[in-house]
């Protein structure tokens, strides 16, 4: 059986998801795993706008985001694990040990993901700037609003199944970054997601069904820019 991908339950509220730092958000020491799929899935575009990482307990990883080069189009990139790699990392481990008995520690994972190779798959396509300029704003909007939980900083809700994504978008001067686990439908880490989602779908389908797509990122990203206007709206002013 493979060990399971534990998750912190967001307690910063329904609505906003945390602020990260780490490997996603590019400051403080790496787990080997985490490294992993930053270089996997992030090493060849250094430019990465409204990018998500998908961690589910027990599927493959993926990552989706949007970049462009100097001049270039706008291109929305789709990657995709072949297999997951947290289970071929803890099968190599267990390997290793004598017995079924082992640990999740750096040295241990980074001896067992020595021995992978990364199989992605990965899908890219063209977006028009319009619609790519919406989902940033969308992006921005959401990231910009990121916070701690009021209270109960350090408890910590460990959950055997669900997703954790780690959000990451560039602004001038900055990489805003932060993280949520499974969000509860109908919030706006959940609107946020929906949209990053329907972004990745657009990537990886057949030309022929990307304008219906569109259209339906178009609107997810439209109601998460109303959703967050709302929200700070109710804001209290300091």
């Amino acid at each position: 059986m493979t060990p399971a991908l534990f998750f912190r339950r967001s307690a910063a509220g329904d609505d906003d998801l945390e602020p990260e730092t780490g490997i996603f958000a590019d400051y403080g020491p790496p787990r080997p795993y985490d490294l992993f799929l930053r270089r996997a899935f992030f090493d060849e575009d250094h430019y990465r706008l409204c990018q998500l990482l998908i961690v589910p307990s027990f599927e493959s990883e993926s990552a989706v985001y949007l970049t462009e080069e100097d001049g270039g189009p706008r291109r929305v990139v789709s990657r995709t694990m072949k297999t997951q790699v947290w289970a071929s990392m803890t099968q190599a481990m267990r390997g290793a040990c004598a017995g079924n008995s082992f640990t999740l520690d750096a040295a241990s994972q980074g001896a067992a993901l020595a021995q992978l190779r990364a199989a992605v798959e990965t899908r890219a396509t063209e977006i028009d700037a319009a619609s790519a300029d919406l989902v940033e704003n969308a992006c921005r909007s959401v990231l910009l609003r990121v916070r701690y939980p009021a209270q109960d900083l350090t408890r910590v809700v460990a959950h055997a199944d669900g997703t954790t994504y780690h959000a990451g978008h560039w602004i001038p001067g900055n990489f805003l970054a932060c993280t949520t686990w499974s969000p509860v439908a109908g919030t706006l880490s959940s609107e946020f997601v929906n949209m990053e989602l329907a972004l990745k779908a657009y990537a990886e389908a057949a030309p022929g069904a990307r304008p219906k797509i569109l259209a339906d990122l178009a609107a997810k990203a439209r109601q998460v820019l109303q959703r967050t206007k709302v929200l700070q709206s109710r804001r209290p002013r300091t």
